[in-house]
């Protein structure tokens, strides 16, 4: 470039580089970077105008015109003048040179917004309508971008989140605000397939993280993925290394006829001595303090003489997980076997790929794919790596560890020490079929929602109830779960209004909001007491709002089966009962509305005492069974269930079972919440398939006779009453929405 004194000698030059230098063409379209440079030799670099950069290209454009002079033209401060004819050449000219710095700095995706543009201010000015613009195209365009804004496998993270916010603030910009929790949602399914789990992990918590919360949540996945994809390379290098190692040297072994000076055999060299190189490399192992991720193929197998059939062992050095037990294998295929050092200075390969499923002591079914088989294994091995990749977090704390959900912190599995190393039972799941009979008295206090000791006693020694065969002479052991469940409060005041009739009045609440929606979508439930008998009836709602429409629904019904009227509603203040239409309805009715005084719900005490009851003895359900917390509206529902076939105090011990329909409950067929149920399958057509849908019982049935059962797979609710129970353990790992399945790659 050459250089002259005056302002008309300046050269001003656009170079276009990439990083495969083709055809004039070519580079142009393909260019990543664009390079001006000025008279003083100056490189300045920019990102070519493309459809989301305009903010930061606007910014460095300015900058450059404003650096060669030529920014007044394109800002319209420098005003074409009229005359003379020199004076109008020179702005023509410098307007000209503005306009070609515009254009060559925009991709040429984009030139077809400014062909029409005649000078260098037409052109920014129709840039900046149209990457600009507050309208509703430029909106619809943005909310597109940011739904449609996803990150493929292999990309940068940073990157994505960049770009991701990038949009979020330009809408905000415009005055359109997007809510926290729909941003979360979009974030969370932005992100390729790969991070299912992590996607999974996110929606099982009771409620969705803020959406900054969730961007330092993926930067820490995205991290932690990129460590353990580096340490996976390693491996694969030092496995491969070490095979050809031992081919090699088993090549050269039968040419070599002299002892070993190390070992005294037969047919190697000293140096090549298996025996010694392995302990050199154990020794220098120790020496160096290397983590267990360098040794993954050199796995100190059976430390302990006794092979534990049955069993797996937590391993942080092993890569992959190992299984010895080939009818273990759902799948098994060949593959290049791994080689891998045993205890003994010996070494074994595997002898196959494949997926083996396991249950774990805390109730967790877990998929290990891609899992080795290796007959001379003397203990199973489940690799710590591959489940710290998989979004899992093992902890070593004495004789136990602990494997969590890192997200939600769910147990999955726990392991206790033996010789130095840490071992995880497998439960094997057997199915009994024929129907579980409630035993003992902790069994039927179980089924009944935890009732308490007296009321359950009294229940059968008076026959109050038919169906319960067992002795009541032994007493109740201390109940961690009504413990949790159950805290002590002051007693409400007792009601001594007296009325002739049912229906006469009737009591009722509202509770919520519940912290998580129940699978219907609800968060609140309402509750309508008749006095006269103390039954109550339960309906589940979305919004307060609802209350009207399901007294309407309540009234209609009860009114029917007794052919009376319902005369009194008691309630609290809530807006929901003090609502005009509330008023008007119940007006038109000819229904008395009585009201507790403003801050008093204790003068609703009937109806306060009951919601109580009922959650008390829905948790301590949901406690028991181990079921997460979207089950409370079935463990709701189930509690007024028993409860209404419970003795009541205000009744001297009589049942409102027994008072609302005249005849004595059966309650033979009741069963622990939450339990395994095995239901008939009237649908199925093959001959030779199960004849059975593993659900989990979550109640019983209103509209007709029989169970409601939760089906996992199907995520319905099914009644029938061809139904096989199984009872089960407290599953303390149950935190997350069923099917609690984890698949570790």
């Amino acid at each position: 470039m050459e250089c002259g004194d005056s302002e008309e000698k300046l050269e001003h030059t656009i170079e276009l580089k990439e990083e495969n230098s083709g055809s004039a063409e070519n580079s142009l379209v393909n260019a990543k970077r664009i390079y001006l440079a000025n008279m003083s030799f100056t490189t300045i670099k920019i990102e070519p105008l493309g459809k989301d950069n305009f903010d930061t290209w606007k910014i460095q454009v300015e900058a450059i015109l404003t650096k060669n002079e030529t920014w007044k033209y394109v800002n319209g401060s420098c005003v074409k003048p009229s005359a003379p004819p020199e004076a109008v050449a020179e702005w023509e000219d410098n307007d000209a040179k503005a306009k070609s710095d515009l254009v060559l700095s925009i991709n040429p995706t984009e030139l077809q917004q400014i062909k029409n543009c005649r000078t260098s201010k037409d052109v920014w000015d129709k840039l900046h309508s149209v990457y600009q613009s507050r309208g509703p195209a430029r909106q619809a365009m943005l909310l597109k971008s940011l739904i449609l804004h996803k990150m493929t496998s292999g990309d940068d993270m940073r990157e994505h989140l960049r770009k991701f916010f990038d949009i979020v603030d330009k809408l905000i910009e415009m005055e359109i605000v997007v809510i926290d929790e729909l941003l979360t949602i979009l974030l969370l399914y932005s992100v390729p397939n790969e991070y299912e789990t992590f996607r999974i992990a996110i929606e099982s918590q009771d409620k969705l993280p803020k959406v900054e919360n969730l961007k330092v949540k993926l930067l820490e996945e995205f991290e932690a993925r990129k460590r353990n994809e580096a340490i996976s390379s390693e491996d694969i290098l030092y496995a491969n290394k070490n095979d050809n190692r031992k081919r090699n040297l088993n090549q050269e072994k039968g040419n070599f006829k002299y002892a070993c000076h190390s070992c005294g055999k037969i047919g190697h060299k000293a140096r090549e001595c298996r025996s010694k190189s392995f302990r050199d490399r154990k020794s220098r192992i120790s020496k160096e303090q290397q983590d267990s991720s360098w040794k993954v193929e050199e796995i100190m197998l059976g430390v302990s003489s006794m092979k534990i059939s049955g069993k797996w062992c937590l391993d942080s050095g092993a890569s992959s997980h190992m299984c010895a037990v080939r009818e273990k294998f759902q799948c098994l295929k060949p593959s290049n076997g791994v080689t891998l050092a045993l205890a003994n200075d010996s070494f074994t390969k595997s002898e196959g790929c494949g997926i083996v499923k396991i249950k774990t002591n805390k109730g967790c079914n877990i998929t290990l794919n891609e899992t080795l088989y290796v007959p001379d294994l003397r203990t199973n091995l489940l690799s710590v790596p591959k489940m710290t990749q998989r979004g899992l977090e093992v902890t070593f704390k004495g004789d136990k560890a602990i494997v969590r959900n890192s997200l939600t912190g769910a147990k999955i599995l726990t392991a206790e020490r033996k010789d130095n190393l840490y071992y995880v039972e497998e439960v094997q799941e057997t199915v009994a079929y024929a129907d579980t009979k409630l035993n003992t008295l902790q069994d039927w206090h179980e089924a009944f929602g935890h009732l308490n000791e007296k009321d359950l006693k009294e229940l059968i020694n008076e026959k109050k109830v038919l169906g319960i065969n067992v002795s009541t002479k032994t007493n109740l052991s201390t109940c961690s779960t009504c413990i949790q469940g159950k805290q002590i409060q002051k007693p409400f005041p007792r009601s001594h209004r007296e009325v002739a009739d049912v229906l006469e009045l009737v009591h009722s609440d509202v509770c919520g909001p519940m912290k998580t929606q129940s699978f219907s979508g609800s968060r609140y439930f309402v509750t309508f007491i008749d006095h006269k008998s103390r039954w109550c009836a339960i309906y589940f709602l979305k919004h307060k709002n609802e209350v009207l429409e399901k007294f309407k629904e309540y009234k209609a019904l009860v009114e029917k089966q007794f052919d009376k009227k319902i005369k009194c509603l008691r309630s609290d203040n809530g807006t929901e009962y003090t609502c005009n239409a509330m008023k008007d309805y119940l007006k038109s009715k000819g229904i008395r509305h009585e009201f507790t005084i403003e801050y008093t719900p204790q003068q609703n005490g009937i109806a306060e005492r009951k919601n109580r009851t009922i959650v008390e003895m829905a948790r301590c359900m949901l406690i028991q069974s181990g079921l997460p917390p979207a089950y409370w509206a079935e463990a709701v529902n189930t509690a007024n269930y028993i409860r209404n076939r419970c003795p009541s105090q205000s009744l001297k011990g009589d049942i409102p079972y027994r008072i609302w329909t005249g005849k004595p409950p059966h309650v033979g067929y009741l069963q622990k919440f939450g339990c395994t149920a095995y239901m008939l399958d009237k649908t199925s057509k093959c001959k030779f398939g199960s004849k059975s849908i593993k659900c989990i019982f979550v109640g019983y049935s209103d509209i007709s006779k029989g169970y409601r059962l939760w089906d996992p797979v199907a995520r319905k609710i099914r009644r029938s009453r061809d139904v096989t129970f199984v009872s089960q353990p407290n599953l303390d790992a149950y935190e997350e929405f069923l099917p609690n399945e984890i698949e570790i790659h």
